[in-house]
C-alpha cells in the first residue's frame, strides 16, 4: 500500500513536471515567434542592386531617438512606389547632402527587402548618386530591352490595323524628327500619377493601343473607313507626343507651362506639310483635335468623335494603371486612395491577393 501511494505521488509530480516543462516550452516558442516578427530581418536577406528614382525624403528618429531616414521610391523594373529606410550606420547624412544635390533624384542603390512591426521596406545598405550618362552607361540594356519589348507590342497592332499609307507616314514623320523619337521611346508618362519611370511614355501609349485594338475590333470599328482607322490609330500614338518637352527625366521643364498638349500641336503644326502629303486637310486639323481635346472634361471638351475615344482610353489606362501601383504600393495597409477617396483594400487578412 505505501508502495502504491509512494508511486501514485511520484506519477503525480513527474506529470506536473511534464506539464511544466511544455508550458515553459511553449512560453519560450510564443515569446520567440513575437521576437521573430519584430526585429528587422535584414541580415536574412540577399543584397539587391538596383536603379532607383527617390520622389522624396524626411530625417525621423526612432523611439530611443537614433536618428533615420525614411522616404519614397520607384525602382527602374517595378515602377510601383515603395517606402525606404536609411539607419545612421549606413550613411544616413551623406545621402541627404547627395540628395539636394542631385538634381535628377536617381541613385544607384544597394538594398534589402525588410520587415518591421508587418511593414514592408527597403533598407538602402550603399548608394551613389547615376548623372544620365551613367544610368545609360549602368542600365543602358535594361533600358533597350524593355524598349524593344514594348515596341514589338506596338508595331503588332499598328501593322495589324494601319493602312500602308498610315504606316509609311509614321515611319517618315519620326525619321524626320529622329530627336523627338528618341526623347519618345525613353520619357516618363508623369511625374508620378501613372507609368512614371523611363520608357513610361511608350508604354503608356502602347496600353492604350492595345485597349484601342479591342474597342475597335468589339465595335467594328465604329463603321469608319481606312483613313479614319488610320486617324484614330495614329491620332491616339502622338497625343502625348508634347511630353517630351514637357518632361526631362520625369522632371517638369520650363515649358511645362505651356502644357503638352499645345507642346504637341505645334509638333504637329511644324511637320503640316508632311502630313498633307498623305492626308487631307480636314484630317490633319482631326488630329489636333485629338492632341488638343485628349483630356476632355478635365481641360477642353473633346468636339469630335476622334478626340472623344482617345480621351476615354487614355483615361482609362490611366487610372487603371494609377489603382494597380496604388494596389501594389498600399498592400501593407488597409485602404487605397483612388481618385479622391479611400477604397478599402483587406489585404491583411483576405486570400484574393498574391502579397
Amino acid at each position: 500500500m505505501q508502495i502504491r501511494s509512494y508511486l501514485t505521488i511520484k506519477m503525480q509530480k513527474n506529470s506536473i513536471f511534464i506539464k511544466n516543462v511544455i508550458l515553459f516550452i511553449n512560453s519560450i516558442f510564443v515569446l520567440g515567434i513575437r521576437f521573430l516578427s519584430n526585429i528587422r530581418k535584414d541580415i536574412f536577406i540577399l543584397e539587391k542592386i538596383g536603379l532607383a528614382k527617390i520622389s522624396f525624403v524626411q530625417k525621423l528618429e526612432t523611439k530611443n531617438k537614433d536618428p533615420y531616414l525614411n522616404g519614397k521610391l520607384k525602382l527602374f523594373k517595378s515602377n510601383i512606389s515603395q517606402e525606404f529606410k536609411i539607419w545612421e550606420n549606413d550613411g544616413l547624412e551623406k545621402f541627404l547632402k547627395e540628395f539636394e544635390d542631385n538634381n535628377n533624384n536617381y541613385f544607384k542603390i544597394k538594398y534589402i527587402e525588410s520587415s518591421f512591426n508587418n511593414n514592408n521596406y527597403l533598407s538602402i545598405k550603399n548608394f551613389h548618386p547615376m548623372t544620365i550618362e551613367e544610368i545609360d552607361k549602368s542600365f543602358g540594356k535594361e533600358i533597350k530591352d524593355k524598349q524593344d519589348e514594348i515596341l514589338l507590342r506596338l508595331d503588332n497592332v499598328l501593322n495589324g490595323n494601319v493602312s500602308d499609307k498610315g504606316r509609311n507616314f509614321i515611319k517618315e514623320f519620326w525619321n524626320k524628327n529622329q530627336d523627338i523619337y528618341s526623347k519618345f521611346i525613353k520619357e516618363y508618362a508623369a511625374k508620378g500619377m501613372h507609368d512614371a519611370s523611363p520608357v513610361g511614355l511608350l508604354h503608356h501609349t502602347t496600353k492604350m493601343i492595345e485597349v484601342l485594338q479591342l474597342t475597335m475590333k468589339q465595335q467594328s470599328n465604329f463603321n469608319l473607313n481606312q483613313d479614319g482607322i488610320d486617324l484614330i490609330y495614329i491620332g491616339l500614338f502622338l497625343h502625348d507626343i508634347g511630353k517630351v518637352k514637357e518632361y526631362e527625366e520625369g522632371v517638369p521643364t520650363d515649358l511645362a507651362k505651356v502644357t503638352h498638349r499645345a507642346l504637341g500641336i505645334e509638333m504637329i503644326v511644324l511637320n503640316r506639310d508632311l502630313i498633307l502629303e498623305y492626308y487631307p486637310e480636314d484630317w490633319y486639323y482631326e488630329l489636333i483635335a485629338i492632341i488638343n481635346q485628349h483630356h476632355g472634361v478635365y481641360e477642353e471638351r473633346p468636339h469630335s468623335i476622334f478626340s472623344y475615344l482617345v480621351h476615354l482610353v487614355d483615361m482609362y489606362d490611366t487610372h487603371i494603371t494609377a489603382l494597380n501601383e496604388n494596389i501594389i504600393a498600399n498592400k501593407d495597409n488597409d485602404t487605397v486612395r483612388v481618385i479622391d477617396r479611400d477604397i478599402p483594400l483587406l489585404t491583411k487578412n483576405q486570400v484574393y491577393f498574391k502579397f
